[in-house]
């Protein structure tokens, strides 16, 4: 439902593709069974490490139940993804001093124990975005000094990410950014988008990747095709 990246210095929660939302309705046009609750109960069972306080942050999207998560002391970063149109809302709810928000470029500083994490991000970008890819990355100033680590959060396709029944691959395309250009200094890229949860670690000639990409996967399956795709992951 979620991966739970971890390693002696940090525990980081990443959730993503949540769909909250996804089939729900307030003026139903038919009487047939909705899924919306199913996708909300999932995203609850995902959130449980980091409501019994064994995580030391969370990388999701969904506000009011991590609002739950940020009072009992975990931040909780969100990037908003292109259901979103690459921003959210700002209510009174998203002012929480543990949310933050990469609704534009930036980072910011997470205590794990002894260890600063610095988490970068942005939020979800159309068009060419490996083009791109470094003046975002510049707009973030995630090289300030002060980290002992760093992660990169986002919402984008990379090259060598597969998708559908057929295992398509995504490669050249000006929106699918390539693994080999994210910074060596990022220990790990965590991305949605997908639904499949996968491990980038590989170049496609066999080459150890720098910066592994995690995508988490969905919560909930969203489509019939995709019934017998595990759910629960950890890296």
């Amino acid at each position: 439902m979620g991966a739970i990246i971890d390693d002696s210095d940090a525990r980081v929660l990443a959730l993503s593709d949540t769909h909250i939302g996804f089939d729900s309705a307030e003026r139903p046009r038919s009487d047939r069974q909705r899924r919306d609750a199913d996708f909300h109960a999932k995203f609850l069972c995902a959130l449980a490490p980091a409501l019994r306080g064994e995580v030391d942050a969370v990388l999701a999207a969904a506000f009011d139940p991590l609002i739950e998560v940020a009072e009992r002391g975990v931040p909780v970063l969100i990037v908003p993804s292109n259901h979103e149109r690459g921003s959210l809302p700002r209510t009174l709810f998203t002012d929480h001093p543990r949310l933050h928000i990469f609704d534009r470029p930036g980072c910011i500083d997470v205590l794990c124990g002894a260890t600063t994490v610095r988490f970068a991000g942005f939020p979800y970008r159309r068009g060419p975005v490996r083009d791109e890819l470094p003046a975002l990355l510049a707009e973030a100033d995630w090289r300030s000094d002060g980290a002992d680590r760093h992660v990169l959060c986002v919402h984008q396709l990379f090259a060598g990410t597969t998708v559908g029944l057929h295992n398509y691959t995504f490669q050249g395309a000006a929106d699918v950014i390539r693994p080999r250009d994210v910074p060596a200094e990022f220990e790990v890229v965590v991305s949605g988008h997908i639904h499949r949860h996968q491990v980038l670690s590989h170049a496609g000639d066999g080459t150890p990747l720098a910066t592994p990409v995690v995508f988490p996967g969905s919560i909930e399956r969203t489509a019939f095709a995709r019934r017998r795709r595990p759910r629960a992951s950890a890296w």
